[in-house]
């Protein structure tokens, strides 16, 4: 339900599933690019189309596999298209490089298919997925310091769709971006000599983690804010335990309200 509004939207499943951080975010971003394209130009796009969504495990050469299918129906009629843009690149790439899994989309006249297969290794237990842990407490709107208009900000990030998306958010704030950077000797080194006003740092950079860049900051004075998909009592080491954690994915706006607050 988005408000009071029903959504053309059926989901059968009976099976619970928790995604590790990474293969989280890769799929929002997958799904919410079929969504999207649905509301535009597919079922969700006219009255009686519908989008039917349903996975379940599957056994495959002796490994287990998550198997998510999604279904248009009663919408314009489809054809394949003759390029692919970047909406369609982010489905069959992104899924394919961040999760190691496979997806195929289907173009029947009755609507667009998808078939999303990712493997068992980017599937959470339920022990490992404690809650995260929040921003410090919430100010009105009103009640923050500075806004982000005019500041040079490090992003570092070691995905690239989250970067991009990152940069693009600080741009309509009116802020301008140092990096992104994806590498823990490049952070570091904007970390000690660029001129920056503050930073946000992904705690975990493809198994290294931040912490050296975290440091030269904190020897320079500049506000930094962590992003992690993990518990960041769990992750953080006591020195940074007074430092503000995102949670990801996150929205445009708790960037620019968390940044705002450090300011």
């Amino acid at each position: 339900f988005v408000g009071k509004v029903a959504l053309p939207v059926e989901i059968k499943s009976d099976l619970p599933v928790l995604l590790k951080p990474k293969a989280a975010l890769a799929f929002s971003l997958a799904v919410h690019e079929l969504a999207t394209n649905a509301a535009k130009y597919g079922a969700l796009s006219v009255p009686g189309g519908r989008v039917h969504v349903d996975w379940h495990a599957e056994q495959r050469n002796g490994d287990v596999l998550l198997v998510l299918r999604w279904r248009e129906t009663g919408g314009p009629a489809v054809s394949e298209p003759t390029h692919r843009g970047f909406g369609l690149t982010l489905i069959e790439k992104c899924l394919n490089y961040e999760l190691g899994g496979t997806v195929q989309l289907g173009f029947p006249a009755e609507g667009v298919t998808c078939t999303i297969v990712v493997p068992r290794d980017q599937l959470a237990e339920v022990a490992a997925c404690p809650t995260l842990p929040a921003l410090p407490a919430q100010v009105g709107r009103d009640d923050l310091p500075a806004t982000v208009k005019g500041k040079r900000v490090l992003v570092v990030e070691d995905n690239a769709l989250l970067a991009t998306l990152v940069v693009r958010q600080l741009k309509m704030m009116g802020a301008s971006a140092v990096g992104p950077v994806a590498r823990l000797d490049v952070a570091t080194e904007l970390a000690e000599t660029a001129e920056i006003d503050i930073a946000l740092l992904d705690v975990d950079l493809d198994g290294t983690m931040i912490w050296p860049a975290a440091d030269c900051l904190l020897r320079r004075g500049i506000p930094f804010l962590f992003a992690t998909g993990y518990q960041a009592s769990l992750v953080v080491p006591e020195r940074f335990r007074d430092c503000p954690v995102m949670a990801k994915p996150f929205k445009s706006g708790e960037l620019q309200e968390a940044l705002a607050r450090l300011l």
